[in-house]
């Protein structure tokens, strides 16, 4: 794969005129004039691979004039297989795009104080570089610097970056510590991805973190996330299988999809009080997770965000949650006790909670069920399993509704606190109100509501 991929770079440099783009050559290194007449850039040649050990100059002379060093341009020494080693004058402003893309034989990079950029996939498959040493007053690093620099082992990031974008380090399956600066603002996307972190402080400052930016780290044991951090993508630490703990930033309104998926040693979490939507398998696999917290603030819940988590032991619902997705705790197998549905519920997906034979009890507080929209086999598993508690004076509406009718078990023992009286509709007013404080404005035949203080039951 990688003679076909050289192969095709070099086609495709060919088509570009790539291979013949220079003035100059001294001292086996190609060189192009800048247009202010004193400067000099590093250039590439197909005809010239690098070898050996390579010293770049501060200066060369040629035609009779002195040049100075001060960039390396696009592709330089690309591809030079068996460039052993490379010395980066204190010249060099800028390493342009791909410069040392796939120099295997480079095992160490130094680069000087005056860098101050570092072009996109500037050393993409360096793949024997295992240290690399970067100077604090450098200013940016594009997509891809170090991407599958599979052999780097530690590194220090400058202080002068405040970004880590896209694929910086991706693939770094060596790299077991970094140290982010407390200047970075921004993780993006695939920054980490598949890199051997075994653990990361993220700085203080750090407001967002791109999607899969952590994923597949799976030597990553902890993580603590700053309160700063208003926006996380989705899949930030899916199949971190050595992930035991986490903390989540406090303001964080929305749990991304897939962020713990298949975190397997993971075994708690406290979910921040702001947060209204857990997004679909924000927990799926989570195979030895014992216990969550959910805060009152979620609404929503989509789908799988439990999917098999079979060492889940029990389940809090917050109060006020309205929606619950396709499959959420199916084959959550462990989970026992009782699980309450309050009666903010809209709608349950499908086999919500399938194969969760140890669950005992169901307590229903929806006054309504025949207005809950349910999906294909809500309950099953349970239906036969457990008990279903609903509220007094429900027994009718329960029975007659499709699904919550097939429960063998139905005991109608939830004390609503107040006194349940029958009323004739032509004694009424219009102060009508659900269970759950919201106003009526059309009251219907057999259902329950408050009226002045009262649980009633209206009939005609």
């Amino acid at each position: 794969m990688k003679m076909k991929k050289k192969l095709l770079i070099i086609f495709l440099l060919l088509l570009t005129g790539k291979c013949i783009a220079y003035d100059f050559t001294v001292n086996g290194i190609n060189y192009n004039k800048q247009s202010n007449g004193t400067s000099a850039t590093v250039t590439f040649n197909i005809a010239q691979l690098y070898s050996g050990d390579v010293v770049i100059p501060e200066t060369v002379a040629y035609d009779g004039k002195t040049y100075t060093v001060d960039s390396i341009g696009e592709s330089a020494f690309s591809m030079s297989t068996k460039m052993t080693s490379v010395k980066i004058p204190n010249t060099i402003k800028v390493i342009g795009k791909e410069a040392f893309y796939l120099c295997e034989g480079l095992t160490s990079i130094e680069i000087p104080n005056s860098v101050k950029y570092i072009g996109f996939l500037a050393f993409d498959s360096c793949t024997n570089v295992a240290t690399v040493k970067m100077p604090d007053s450098m200013e940016y690093m594009d997509i891809g610097a170090f991407q599958c620099c599979f052999k780097l082992q530690a590194l220090t990031i400058p202080k002068g970056i405040t970004s880590i974008l896209s694929h910086e380090f991706w693939g770094c399956e060596c790299l077991k510590q970094v140290e982010i600066p407390e200047s970075v603002t921004q993780i993006c996307e695939y920054a980490f991805e598949g890199s051997g972190l075994t653990s990361v402080t993220i700085p203080k400052k750090v407001r967002s973190i791109g999607r899969l930016a952590f994923e597949s780290c799976a030597d990553l044991e902890a993580v603590v996330l700053p309160d700063t951090l208003d926006y996380m993508g989705n899949t930030i630490f899916q199949e971190c299988f050595s992930l035991k703990t986490a903390v989540l930033p406090k303001n964080i309104t929305v749990l991304p999809a897939w962020t713990f998926c298949h975190c397997t040693s993971l075994t708690s979490l406290e979910i921040p009080d702001k947060v209204a939507k857990i997004e679909d398998s924000a927990l799926d696999s989570c195979i030895n997770l014992t216990s969550v917290t959910i805060p009152n603030s979620v609404k929503e819940m989509e789908d799988s965000v439990f999917f098999c988590c079979r060492s889940l032991t029990s389940l809090g619902l917050p109060n006020a949650l309205q929606t619950i997705g396709n499959y959420v705790w199916d084959s959550c197998e462990a989970l026992g006790g009782a699980v309450t549905l309050p009666n903010t519920l809209t709608a349950i997906g499908d086999n919500v909670f399938n194969k969760c034979a140890s669950l005992k009890d169901i307590y229903s507080y929806i006054t309504d069920p025949a207005s809950v929209k349910l999906g294909a086999d809500a309950f099953h598993t349970v239906k036969s399993a457990s008990v279903l508690h609903i509220p007094n004076g429900t027994a009718n509406q329960y029975k007659t509704a499709d699904q919550w009718k097939d429960f063998a078990k139905i005991s109608e023992d939830i004390s609503t606190g107040l006194r349940q009286t029958a009323i004739d509709q032509q004694e009424t007013d219009d102060s009508y109100y659900s269970l759950d404080g919201m106003h009526i404005n059309r009251i219907e035949k057999d259902r329950l509501y408050i009226h002045k203080g009262k649980v009633v039951s209206v009939h005609k």
